[in-house]
């Protein structure tokens, strides 16, 4: 029965990632992206956390798809989370990296809140902050 979840979420995931290439484009414009475009629903993801000195120290890194133009992210909880934790920690970053050109390196400059996590069939789910959103805090 637990095998049989799994391989659910994994084909649900699966559609939605395809159906995503094909659809959405959240880097640039809503229009949709060709399948020579799929690259720019690919993100980066980089873990930061406290270390034991309190200074910020990367954690983790990985990779997730965009899965929908409000730039949620699917990713696997492992990328996000770091091992030896019970609970992901409060004081935890995610960098996200876009990539405009399959030519050229990402451009890191965003960041990402969690939306969702399922430690147990290790999946998470992401949400890029608008950089609008940013200006709002200080």
């Amino acid at each position: 029965m637990k095998h049989s979840i799994r391989i659910l979420i994994l084909i649900c995931s699966l559609f939605v990632s395809f159906a995503f290439i094909k659809s959405v484009s959240f880097a640039e414009s809503s229009a949709p992206l060709s399948l020579d475009q799929g690259h720019k629903a690919i993100v980066k993801i980089f873990t930061y956390g406290l270390d034991n000195y309190y200074h910020l120290a990367q954690k983790s890194f990985g990779s997730g798809i965009i899965v929908d133009d409000r730039g949620t992210i699917l990713t696997n909880y492992h990328v996000i989370a770091d091992e030896n934790e019970t609970d992901l920690p409060r004081a935890t970053s995610y960098q996200i990296c876009l990539t405009s050109e399959i030519e050229s390196a990402p451009s890191c400059e965003y960041v990402a809140k969690v939306g969702a996590t399922d430690k147990k069939n290790d999946i998470a789910l992401l949400r890029i902050i608008p950089q609008s959103s940013l200006s709002n805090l200080w």
